[in-house]
This record gives C-alpha cells, sequence and structure tokens, in this order.
C-alpha cells in the first residue's frame, strides 16, 4: 500500500516535471523566434542613387468617432470620404463581443485643411463594406457585416448611394448576392462591376440604380476571396487571396463583354495565403511574399508572364511580409509596403517599405512609415497616398518629397 503511494508521489511529480520542462522549452523558442525576428527584416535603409523620389509619410489628425476597420474613397473635390467600421464600448473591463457595434456614422477629411468633418450618416450601419465613386460623382456604397451591441453580426446585401451636393445617403435596390469587402470596378459606360470572386460577379446600372447578376465561373471554393489588376482598359486579371494548386486558378475578365477566362498558371507549387501581385507590364506580374497558416511569411518573390507562362527568378525582399500591398507608382518602381511578419509571439507589424526596381531586378529599402502594417490604401494626386489602418489609429499620408 504505502510502496502504491510512494509509486503514485513519484509518478505525479515526475509527470508534472515534464511537463513544466516542455513549458520551459515553449517559453525559451518564442523567446528565440522573438530575438531572431528582426533578422526576417533588414532594417537597414538603402540611400536613394536613382530617378526614384523618397516618400515621406505624415500622420493625420483622428477620426471624431473612434472606428476600426472604416471603408473610404476619395470624392470628385480630392477630400476623402470615411463610412462606417465599428467601435467598441468598454462599459466593463476585457473585450465583450455583445459591447461591439457597427457604425452608421460618416465623415470627411479635406485634404486642405487637413482636417475630419462629420457628415451625414448611413442608412444601415456597416462594416468591411466598399465604395466606388460614380461618373456623376456620387458614391456607391455596397455589401459588409452590420451588427448592432448584443446581437450577432449579420452579411448585408444593401446598397446606398451618397450624393455629395445633398450630403445625404439613400438606399437602393439590394445586391444580388451577400458580399464582404466585395471588389468595385467602374466601366466606361458609368456602370460598376462588383464581384468577391469569379463565381459571384454582378453589375450596378447607374442610370437604373439596380444590381444584375453576371454569370459567373462554378468554382467549388466559393468562400475564397479574389482581388485584382488591371491587365488594360479592357481586361482584368483576377487572382485568388489563398491560392490552392489546381483549385482557385487566375483567371482574366473581359471588360466589354464581361466573359471570363481560366488561365492555366500554376502561381504556387502549394497552398499559399495573402501574397500580393503587382503589374509591371501587360503580360508581367511581380508575385511577393505570403504565408501558410501564420508560418512566418515569406521573402521570396518572382515575376509570372501570363502570355508565356514562364517564370522569371526575382531575388528575396528585405522582409518576409504577408497581408502587404504591392503599390506600382511608375513603370520602373514597384513599392511594397508594410504587411505582417513573423509568427505567433514573434508576430509583428511591419513598417518597412521597400521598392523592387524592374530595370535592376532587385529590392531596395526605402523608408520606414508609421504605421504601415496590414493597412489600406487610396490613391490621392500626385501619385501620394492615403493610408488608413483597421484599428484605431488615425489615417497616414504617403507622400513624394
Amino acid at each position: 500500500m504505502i510502496n502504491n503511494k510512494k509509486k503514485n508521489i513519484n509518478s505525479y511529480y515526475t509527470n508534472n516535471i515534464q511537463i513544466s520542462k516542455l513549458k520551459f522549452y515553449k517559453i525559451v523558442f518564442f523567446i528565440f523566434l522573438f530575438l531572431i525576428s528582426p533578422i526576417l527584416c533588414n532594417a537597414e535603409i538603402e540611400k536613394d542613387n536613382n530617378s526614384l523620389h523618397d516618400y515621406k509619410s505624415y500622420k493625420l489628425p483622428n477620426y471624431i468617432t473612434p472606428r476600426i476597420r472604416p471603408s473610404a474613397v476619395m470624392l470628385r473635390d480630392g477630400n476623402i470620404l470615411f463610412t462606417g467600421g465599428e467601435t467598441y464600448h468598454s462599459e466593463t473591463e476585457g473585450y465583450h463581443s455583445d459591447k461591439i457595434e457597427t457604425l452608421s456614422d460618416s465623415e470627411i477629411f479635406n485634404i486642405n485643411q487637413k482636417k475630419f468633418t462629420k457628415t451625414s450618416n448611413l442608412n444601415i450601419s456597416r462594416i468591411d463594406h466598399s465604395m466606388a465613386l460614380l461618373s456623376n460623382g456620387n458614391i456607391l456604397v455596397v455589401g459588409g457585416f452590420s451588427k448592432q451591441m448584443k446581437k450577432a453580426s449579420k452579411r448585408i446585401k444593401t446598397a446606398e448611394i451618397y450624393d455629395p451636393k445633398n450630403n445625404k445617403f439613400n438606399l437602393i435596390s439590394e445586391m444580388n448576392y451577400h458580399m464582404i469587402r466585395p471588389n468595385m470596378l467602374l466601366l466606361n459606360n458609368g456602370d460598376v462591376l462588383v464581384f468577391y470572386n469569379p463565381n459571384r460577379i454582378e453589375l450596378f446600372n447607374s442610370k437604373e440604380n439596380n444590381f444584375s447578376i453576371i454569370k459567373g465561373l462554378s468554382l467549388e471554393k466559393d468562400y475564397i476571396r479574389y482581388e485584382y489588376i488591371k491587365i488594360n482598359n479592357n481586361e482584368i486579371l483576377m487572382y485568388p487571396q489563398t491560392y490552392i494548386p489546381n483549385e482557385t486558378p487566375i483567371v482574366k475578365l473581359n471588360l466589354n463583354d464581361l466573359t471570363l477566362k481560366i488561365l492555366d498558371i500554376p502561381l504556387f507549387d502549394k497552398k499559399r495565403e495573402y501574397y500580393n501581385i503587382a503589374q509591371i507590364n501587360e503580360d508581367e506580374y511581380l508575385v511577393t511574399g505570403g504565408d501558410l497558416h501564420a508560418g512566418g511569411g515569406y521573402k521570396e518573390a518572382k515575376i509570372i508572364n501570363i502570355k508565356t507562362k514562364q517564370e522569371k527568378a526575382v531575388p528575396d525582399m528585405h522582409c518576409s511580409r504577408y497581408l502587404h500591398k504591392s503599390i506600382r507608382i511608375n513603370k520602373n518602381h514597384i513599392i511594397i509596403t508594410g504587411g505582417l511578419t513573423g509568427a505567433n509571439y514573434s508576430l509583428k507589424e511591419l513598417k518597412d517599405i521597400e521598392v523592387y526596381i524592374v530595370d535592376e531586378n532587385r529590392f531596395k529599402q526605402i523608408f520606414h512609415s508609421k504605421f504601415a502594417g496590414t493597412a489600406n490604401y487610396i490613391k490621392l494626386q500626385n501619385n501620394n497616398y492615403l493610408i488608413f489602418k483597421s484599428y484605431y489609429q488615425s489615417p497616414e499620408i504617403l507622400i513624394r518629397r
């Protein structure tokens, strides 16, 4: 009996020591990841000795209403309309989903005066929606989520139009599909193409203010969102946020007859998420970074030719990154901004901005932004950019010096 108790006690302490060792090794491992994370991104800034103008970032005033994940669009007068997002009511300590609600209020940032002013409210509070400037100067607002305190969030099909002259949002006919952060593209005839992926595509008729379904594909992975790049005035290239070989293909869409064509071009030999593609010319595209299950991100880059289906080797970026942005600013320069790097406890938002120089086939770091990270970008005049984050932070303007 006593021997059995001793055995149980010994077994208990042995097991606990083993568990403690495992915890200790885990802590050491994550400390190691944290210490080496700066190595993932070479922070040395190279001096500019070519024709690229350096960029500098300026932080703007705070929003009037604190908000996360708003949508923004440039108005015809050059000012920026911010709508929706969500806010958190911290009535008690800690984070509780029932204290979160989506916003309907909107603000306009005056570029010249550098200040926010309140404008009229959306009819439907929303987050993760999209907006587009119409040819008549009005703004089309579509999709997203809506949530009120202590209620579950729901996807919405509703759409509305903002009239800057009358400073009013008006509800119009609903979309046919639910779409979260849909892509929106103004066509030459004034209509707007709205799509989530090659399966879910709609056309907004700007004269009738209604939506019609465009025949899409029948891809099995209907939940995967697609991004797009304009190939030329007649075609766009649609690519998936999550690439899965043989399941989520690159697709070309003709803007004249709205037909789709699958391109047999393998981007990667295995699944990859949150990479980015930027156009070099009509045939060549720069593919950068990406990740797989928060594994730390990739530094690798390459050029794909959609005409010859060939790849061209490109040196690695300075930083491992995913959820970043690639912005083509002229024929010879593509800026790679922000994103995330590292994994788990070593995860961090990148402020580093580097540029790919096409004729030299190399990347160089040019400067650090205030908070590039996982930000959204709106192109302003003179190749300047407005950067706005997903969190409770004021926007930032990236300008050429």
